[in-house]
């Protein structure tokens, strides 16, 4: 049986999310897990870029795995609450319109909901020892 990539289920489930979605999570990610309080002051764009950099590094499989872990522990402590997050995106570098800002919360909560999706299915615990045994018998 054919597994398909942890990773690439998660990156085609983020490149699904708006822009301003995709920076407030990448700094949000960014200035949990970095030991550099620098971070902070990088704007949406710059945390976003580091992020994706670093979540497509070559490394072996069960690293990768390590870091969609991490991912997945700060995504779901970030999805548990939406509040949370809609207050951060509000006070992120992201300028958010008007009109968006409005229906946030709304989009904050489908988000969540896909979140949790993903993690029943790509990013459970099971799909990802399938996937690195699968890696590993190569």
């Amino acid at each position: 049986m054919e597994h398909r990539s942890p990773e690439k289920a998660f990156i085609d489930w983020f490149n699904r999310l708006s822009r301003e979605q995709r920076h407030t999570l990448a700094h949000l990610y960014i200035i949990m897990t970095s030991a550099d309080s620098g971070d902070f002051a990088l704007s949406g764009g710059e945390s976003l870029n580091r992020f994706e950099e670093e979540l497509v590094a070559p490394e072996f499989p069960i690293r990768r795995i390590s870091r969609l872990l991490i991912i997945k522990g700060v995504f779901n402590f970030i999805f548990s609450d939406t509040s949370f997050i809609v207050t951060h995106s509000k006070n992120s570098s992201t300028l958010l319109l008007d009109d968006v800002t409005a229906i946030a919360p709304y989009l904050w909560e489908r988000e969540a909901q896909r979140w949790q999706a993903l993690c029943r299915g790509a990013l459970s615990d099971e799909w990802l020892h399938c996937w690195l045994t699968s890696q590993t018998r190569l």
